[in-house]
Parts: structure tokens; C-alpha cells; sequence
């Protein structure tokens, strides 16, 4: 690990330690405005991927254990009836995750099982009829291959390469950032070439399927929200086609699950990948709310179609050592020096 990145850990230990053993963090908590956190996970396993979107179940026992104790872990239904008629609280907070891993019934499902809390998977619907998410077999061929270098330079996205596990991760990293700032048939056009180039291939599922999500839907603990036909980030396509992405997600997820769908996520859910006309679709087609990936506390001056959530990833939560820090872990649920000690 590069030096200035063990730096910046080192300091979010100390800070988020001092923040909690003074007592500091707790008088913040109880001045702050009320209103509703919502956290943000990706997959539960034992594997670190290269965009470190994934957490282990040790740790997600140890979250469970904590939010159990100190705060009001809702459903994102009752969240948005509090948001709508102003019943907030300081310590409430909502669960959800993004894309349908398989991973979140292996080995979120069973936690939350053990401390009935309930949480919204976010499913894209592709994913869920191929097995297979659209970044997965691009990583994969990345992971696998013995080529030496990636040469993306004809559609210009430079030389890359991939000698060892770090170069590649770190290629993975760089691509997914740049490929999500082009035109999706772009993206698309070039996350093919490199699977092609390199093989890929379907490989074992590793989204839920249909049959494992009526299992979880029937335990009354998991709510269904959709994120897109096939994830697009929505200003990087037509107005015409995020309609479809929007709409007929939302139609085959309430067919095939027998469930209404009341909520939605933006794919990649940053500033730049949502705007107020998509909002404005979002709401046309029938969603109550839709979350973001823009951190932050949910009041009741929130957007209602610009929901703000916390990531939940190794970073906010593995101190100096490399172990689990719940200090870490709290100062990042309370919002406190959000954007500053959580900024990277």
C-alpha cells in the first residue's frame, strides 16, 4: 500500500477515535438536525475486488451489531413515510444494496435473518436474468489473463498494464472511472473488445436469481427496488431510452415478483449521472423515491428523487493495522466530517 494512502487511514483512526472516546461525536449526534441515514452496500464476501465495493461478513455482523444498538434500522418504506410527514428521529437508518449480488442472500441475507433487520436490494434486471452483472466478465478477463499489457489506445483509453494482481487492479480501477464518463454504447463497444481480447466468457452466476429472491421477498425482511434494465448511467443515454431503463425495470420486477416497486437507484448515483429531468422521469413512471450515491443525512428538505446515501466500503471501516474499526464505522454513519475525513 502506497505510503500517503496507509497516511490517510492512520489519520482516519486517530480522528474517528478521538471523536468517539471524547464523547464528541455523541454531542454532535444530538444537536444535529433530525433525519435518516441511509447506508449503501454493494456485496458481502470474503474476496477484496478491485474496487473495493465489497466487505466481509465478519464485518457486516459487526455493523449489524452496532446500528442494532444505537440507532432505528427501518425499512426504506417506513424511511420515505417519515420523510413525508416529518416523523424524524436522529438515530434512524435504512439499509440497502446495489446490482442483486448472489452474495447478499449467502451471506447478507442470513444476518439479517439473525437480527431482523430489514434492507431494499436494488436489482438490475439483466443482471438477475443473465446471472452475470455488464462489469463482471470485463474484470474478470482483466484478473485472468496472462497478457502483459491491455492497448486501449485506438479507442483511446491509453496502454495499460498488467504484469501482476496490483497493476490490474489498478487498471480495473482507472477503466471503470473513465469508461463511465463516455456515451454507454462507447462503454459498451469497448467493455466487449476487452472480453473478446481476453476471454471472459459467462462464467458461474454470481447475481441472485428470480427464485432466490421470492425466497427472500417471502421472509418480509427484504423490499425490491430497481436500478435500470441493464444499469446505463442515465445522462450518458437518450431521454427515450432511459424512459425504457426506468419504466420497464420497474414493470418486469413487479411481474416477476409479485411485489409493488416503489423505489429506484441511480446507476453510479453521482452528481454528474442524474439530473432534474431524470428525477422528473423517475417520478412519471410511478417510483415514490430514488436514491443517490451522494452522501450525506436525509431530512426533510431532502429531494424525495435525490435521495442521499453513505457507501459502505473496507475504506470507511478498516483502521490502521488493517483491522475492523467501528470507531471508523460510527463516525461515518453520523455524517460527521462527511466529505472532509470520507472524502477518498
Amino acid at each position: 500500500m502506497p505510503f500517503w494512502e496507509q497516511s490517510k487511514i492512520l489519520v482516519k483512526t486517530a480522528v474517528s477515535s478521538c471523536l468517539v472516546g471524547s464523547g464528541l461525536l455523541r454531542i454532535v449526534e444530538g444537536i444535529s438536525k433530525p433525519g435518516i441515514t441511509i447506508l449503501m452496500y454493494h456485496r458481502i464476501n470474503d474476496q477484496d475486488d478491485a474496487l473495493g465495493l465489497a466487505i466481509c461478513p465478519d464485518y457486516f455482523d459487526a455493523q449489524l451489531q452496532y446500528l442494532r444498538r444505537r440507532f432505528w434500522v427501518l425499512s426504506l418504506p417506513d424511511a420515505i413515510s417519515r420523510l413525508e410527514s416529518g416523523r424524524l428521529d436522529r438515530h434512524a437508518v435504512v439499509i440497502t444494496f446495489d446490482d442483486g449480488w448472489r452474495d447478499n442472500m449467502t451471506f447478507a441475507f442470513p444476518l439479517l435473518r439473525k437480527y431482523e433487520i430489514p434492507a431494499t436490494i436494488f436489482l438490475v434486471c439483466d443482471a438477475v436474468e443473465k446471472g452475470t452483472f455488464g462489469w463482471h466478465p470485463f474484470d474478470r478477463a482483466i484478473l485472468a489473463t496472462r497478457e502483459g499489457l491491455l492497448d486501449l489506445s485506438t479507442f483511446g483509453f491509453g496502454i495499460h498494464s498488467l504484469r501482476n494482481l496490483g497493476e490490474k487492479n489498478e487498471a480495473i480501477a482507472v477503466l471503470h472511472q473513465e469508461l463511465k464518463m463516455v456515451k454507454n454504447d462507447r462503454r459498451l463497444e469497448v467493455v466487449a473488445w476487452v472480453i473478446g481480447k481476453l476471454g471472459g466468457g459467462r462464467g458461474e452466476r454470481v447475481m441472485l436469481s428470480w427464485k432466490e429472491l421470492e425466497e427472500m421477498v417471502a421472509s418480509g425482511l427484504i423490499n425490491i427496488g430497481a436500478h435500470t434494465l441493464s444499469h446505463p448511467i442515465l445522462t450518458r443515454i437518450s431521454a427515450e431510452e432511459a424512459w425504457t431503463e426506468i419504466h420497464d425495470s420497474k414493470q418486469i420486477l413487479e411481474e416477476k415478483l409479485k411485489v409493488p416497486v416503489d423505489f429506484f437507484a441511480y446507476p453510479n448515483g453521482g452528481p454528474p449521472d442524474f439530473n432534474e429531468e431524470m428525477e422528473h422521469l423517475v417520478a412519471a413512471c410511478g417510483f415514490r423515491a430514488a436514491c443517490s450515491s451522494i452522501p450525506g443525512r436525509n431530512t426533510d428538505l431532502t429531494s424525495r428523487f435525490a435521495l442521499r446515501r453513505m457507501d459502505i466500503t473496507y475504506g470507511i471501516c478498516r483502521g490502521a493495522g488493517g483491522n475492523y474499526s467501528r470507531n471508523m464505522f460510527s463516525t461515518k454513519v453520523s455524517g460527521v466530517l462527511e466529505g472532509i475525513l470520507f472524502r477518498t
